[in-house]
């Protein structure tokens, strides 16, 4: 049978301890790296664009002065953005738009654009049929509105 010293035990437990905190960083990473997804909701008085953990933004209808379906995009460079290799989201800064939220797919071919009271909005769904349907939904929703 073989006794450990409480020194060795205390080792022992902050060694595995460290191992799982490793093991949750890492996979933190790998679902940020691969899994994020931009998403869009549309409710009745507004809608929310979210593209990752605490990074949404929410836009009254009230607010639109346009709305712009985009074929090609000008993204400029993040200012204060989470870039991974599946989404884009967050603030940018281009020539075309000037300081703007970009809530976007890395393989996007098609982007809504939204001109708002309080800025630039560009976003787009999973797929460039859903970022069409996205679109028309949006575009009946302020009509409504």
């Amino acid at each position: 049978m073989i006794f450990r010293t409480p020194e060795k035990q205390d080792r022992t437990v902050w060694f595995w301890a460290k191992v799982v905190a490793a093991a949750v960083v890492l996979c933190f990473g790998v679902w940020l790296m691969f899994f994020q997804n931009i998403s869009v909701s549309l409710e009745d008085t507004s809608f929310t664009v979210t593209g990752g953990p605490g990074n949404s933004r929410t836009v009254p209808y009230a607010d639109i002065t346009g709305i712009e379906l985009l074929q090609t995009l000008d993204k400029g460079e993040a200012n204060n953005a989470m870039r991974t290799r599946t989404i884009q989201a967050g603030e940018y800064v281009s020539e075309t738009y000037g300081f703007y939220y970009l809530y976007t797919r890395a393989d996007a071919a098609v982007w809504v654009k939204v001109d708002y009271a309080d800025g630039v909005l560009v976003f787009s769904g999973r797929t460039n049929e859903q970022t069409n349907e996205l679109y028309t939904s949006l575009l009946q929703h302020v009509d409504a509105a």
